[in-house]
């Protein structure tokens, strides 16, 4: 561990009323390191056990090469679908209605995030979207990480 690496709680769980779930996602410069978690179960404001992935992310630049607009653009020519959640009217009011926000959408945005794994030193930035397509009777997610030599 580097003083570039911190930790980010991304969810508490409370499994019974005594022990405590806490799940840290692992930041390298602010930016989540993707697959790198780390668990820690709490009883009485004491660890009892850790367990998590932790990979390396010593990047030496990490400014991305690739706007996040053409990271996008990318992403949509990989899925190349009919129609997306967020061209629907009726979906985006839904998205804003469930989440009781206004602004909510599913217009994708990029997460600039740092891939890595374990045993391996090839480290890079990526952008991650969730990009939601439309069909018929069903809607289908993806999950896409551009790496920034695409």
């Amino acid at each position: 561990m580097s003083k570039d690496d911190d930790f980010k709680i991304i969810k508490t769980i409370s499994e019974n009323s005594e022990v405590t779930l806490v799940r840290l996602q692992h930041l390298w410069k602010n930016i989540p390191v993707e697959n790198s978690q780390y668990n820690l179960h709490i009883l009485d404001n004491t660890i009892i056990t850790m367990n998590g992935v932790l990979h390396k992310a010593n990047l030496s630049n990490v400014d991305p090469l690739l706007a996040e607009n053409d990271a996008l653009d990318a992403a949509l020519k990989y899925v190349n679908a009919d129609s997306y959640m967020w061209e629907s009217k009726e979906m985006e009011l839904l998205i804003k209605e469930n989440r009781r926000d206004s602004l909510a959408t599913y217009f994708p945005k990029g997460l600039l995030v740092i891939l890595s794994e374990k045993n391996v030193d090839s480290v890079q930035l990526a952008y991650r979207f969730e990009v939601f397509q439309e069909y018929h009777l069903n809607t289908r997610k993806y999950m896409l990480m551009l790496d920034q030599e695409r």
